[in-house]
């Protein structure tokens, strides 16, 4: 999977990039570890999912959604557990990759 250098996060050409994509696996890390690592999220105006991060890896053409589905009666500061969303598995393993977890 691919370095940071070659993955985009929160670009708006990859909007039409996440289209069809759905639930692939859940990552277990602070709203401020995702942050540290991928800078401030998109708010997301919907009524189960307040912020996301798009990612993008250009060289193998992957996207994965980071998002905190159904943890509105939360505040988003204190989620620590993540859906990745994506078009396969790959989305999870390149989530994993950039945070050292194992899929």
């Amino acid at each position: 999977m691919g370095t940071m250098n070659q993955i985009e996060v929160n670009k708006q050409y990859t909007e039409d990039k996440t289209v069809n994509t759905s639930l692939k696996g859940t990552i277990h890390l602070t709203y401020d570890e995702l942050v540290a690592k991928l800078g401030e999220p998109m708010p997301v105006n919907n009524d189960r999912v307040r912020v996301e991060w798009v990612l993008y890896d250009k060289h193998e053409d992957i996207v994965a959604v980071i998002y905190d589905w159904k943890w509105t009666h939360i505040p988003v500061q204190d989620v620590t557990e993540w859906n990745i969303g994506g078009h396969s598995h790959q989305a999870v393993e390149l989530v994993n990759g950039l945070f050292n977890q194992r899929t």
